[in-house]
């Protein structure tokens, strides 16, 4: 084998080695692809759930933290309501108890 026959047969056998390197770069040039193509979407969904948390803060804020309020609000009246009752009631089961002594007594 001369010079030229053992050049041509390292040259053969770097092109295939290129040619091989090549085919895997271009599959680590395709699996980069998918990933990006995967980032996008989880970018696009991380963006949508941010849209929809906002939506649920805003809904919070002005319909939930309000009609909290309201019921609170209706709470505490309700309550004051309840104890002037009790006072009530407390008033007129003295009053009764008065009235019953005296019509016993009157007896």
């Amino acid at each position: 084998m001369n010079n030229e026959e053992k050049i041509l047969s390292m040259l053969e056998i770097l092109t295939t080695k290129v040619d091989n390197i090549d085919g895997r770069l271009e599959n680590v040039e395709t699996e980069v692809q998918k990933t990006n193509t995967r980032l996008e979407n989880v970018e696009t969904d991380i963006k949508d759930i941010k849209f929809e948390v906002l939506k649920i803060n805003i809904s919070i804020e002005n319909h939930i933290w309000p009609a909290i309020r309201a019921i609170k609000e209706g709470y505490s009246g309700l309550r004051e309501r309840i104890i002037n009752i009790e006072k009530n009631t407390d008033e007129m089961a003295s009053t009764v108890l008065a009235l019953d002594i005296m019509h016993i007594k009157k007896d």
